[in-house]
């Protein structure tokens, strides 16, 4: 009987769709293990290794970042407390959050068993991951991966809870419990809305247009929309009136910038984006896979005429996503292509199911159950040509060739000369590996000597030096 049972995970791909699904993470685990801090993780760690958590984030918000749920994160950040391991397990529990938001935004949309689910959100990530603009930001850089990644799992655990409120009629009946609810997700918004000015557009915009349109529709006042409405102005108007908000304008030159020239710049980059995306092959197949799945009954009574809709609207809130990077800072960084990848991911899902219930199903000719089409088939077959992702094969690269074991080993030899160092000045021997899947710049590559100053107050040094150039009687470690 046992062998019955392992003879049929082996026929119907159950057993290699799960092996192939981890074989593609694995690197990006692995690689965890030997990452680093780098860049903006000194910026955040040592001020809140001086001062605490509380005193860096209000520290933040009045003169760096108005971000304030972002600035916790980095607050709590265990590197604070010189805690390289608990740095590095952040990596994890990153991947685990978005796997979970992927799962609950899925388990929203698709009716399939919730094996099946968790299968379909490792692969979700797992194509997020293969396809981000910047690696390095996407998982290993706090400084990268907080405001965007981490904001972005959170935004949409926020509209899969949306979704099953509605469907359990959440909204409708004035309980307790769910006045209770109605709260948390109040709060959620907040939350979300501090991770960058982006959620807050969008959060914004989605709750406004929401409580607008049952009150012009339904000429009925809703509650929790107004709840949600009053917690999205009040996320907003923490994130404008901060002084770190007029400081960062002022310094990027955005008062100078036209709304014809945010537009126009906007409009090119986003005609770039899209077309680059909707290109990908693996991409594609992922999304005919996911227009095959069986979906949930919709609390809205979509029809085709609504997907006709929703999808150049979708392709409108990804434009305008670009508006606030080009007023604010006059570009668009790699790290923040990273959230609209994830962003681009999420709404085609929501288009798909959109179309299904809708009625239109252009690839019903592929179908599960007893077909040779299987589910499992699909994900074994999407997981080889994974393997060829542009992420995955650096990733994978990094690793076999040794490149990331001897970064791990060269930054672990810097880490302890620092701290082992007499005197407030340290010399320190030049990187010489530098893996494309890790942030890894070398001391003077930054904006200026302060960012140096950073690194070497975090080991309590004041100046820290590379080993080129210093005198030749000098001593090792001084």
């Amino acid at each position: 009987m046992k062998q019955s049972k392992e003879n049929q995970w082996l026929k119907n791909f159950r057993l290699p769709a799960w092996m192939i699904i981890t074989g593609l993470l694995l690197p990006y685990a692995w690689l965890a293990l030997y990452q680093h801090p780098a860049g903006d993780d000194f910026h955040f760690a040592v001020p809140t290794a001086q001062w605490g958590p509380l005193t860096t984030v209000m520290g933040l918000y009045e003169s760096w970042s108005a971000r304030y749920s972002s600035a916790f994160f980095w607050a709590v950040n265990p590197l604070s407390w010189h805690s390289l391991w608990g740095y590095r397990a952040f990596t994890f529990l990153l991947m685990g959050l978005m796997v979970s938001s992927f799962w609950f935004y899925l388990s929203q949309l698709f009716e399939i068993t919730t094996s099946k689910l968790l299968l379909l959100a490792l692969f979700c990530l797992t194509a997020f991951l293969g396809y981000a603009q910047t690696l390095p930001e996407a998982i290993f850089n706090s400084g990268g991966y907080v405001p965007y990644q981490t904001g972005g799992a959170f935004f949409l655990i926020l509209h899969a809870s949306f979704l099953w409120a509605l469907r359990k009629e959440i909204y409708q009946n004035y309980r307790l419990k769910n006045l209770i609810f109605w709260i948390l997700q109040a709060g959620l918004i907040f939350l979300v809305i501090g991770f960058n000015e982006i959620f807050m557009a969008l959060e914004l915009g989605f709750w406004a247009a929401l409580f607008a349109g049952r009150l012009a529709v339904n000429r009925t006042f809703s509650l929790p929309y107004f709840m949600f409405l009053l917690a999205a102005l009040a996320g907003t108007l923490v994130v404008l009136f901060s002084p770190a908000t007029f400081y960062r304008m002022e310094a990027s030159g955005s008062f100078g910038r036209s709304a014809i020239w945010v537009l126009s710049s906007s409009l090119l980059a986003w005609l770039r984006f899209t077309g680059g995306f909707f290109i990908s092959p693996g991409l594609l197949l992922l999304f005919i896979f996911l227009s095959l799945l069986p979906v949930k009954s919709s609390p809205f009574a979509f029809t085709r005429r609504h997907f006709f809709i929703s999808l150049p609207v979708s392709l409108l809130v990804l434009l305008f996503c670009f508006f606030p990077s080009y007023k604010g800072e006059g570009e668009v960084q790699d790290h923040t292509l990273n959230l609209f990848q994830f962003l681009a991911i999420c709404l085609i899902i929501w288009n798909i199911f959109v179309a299904k219930v809708g009625g239109i199903q252009p690839f019903a000719g592929i179908r599960f159950g007893n077909m040779p089409v299987s589910f499992f088939k699909w994900i074994f077959f999407l997981g080889i040509i994974f393997w060829m992702n542009p992420n995955q094969i650096t990733a994978t690269e990094d690793l076999l060739s040794g490149e990331a074991r001897a970064y791990e080993r060269e930054r672990s030899a810097r880490m302890e000369a620092m701290k082992q160092a007499q005197g407030d000045s340290v010399w320190v021997e030049p990187y010489r590996h530098f893996p494309a899947s890790f942030l890894s710049s070398e001391l003077g590559q930054g904006p200026g000597q302060w960012y140096d100053n950073l690194y070497a107050r975090y080991y309590g040094k004041q100046f820290v030096h590379l080993r080129e150039g210093k005198p030749q009687n000098s001593l090792p470690g001084e």
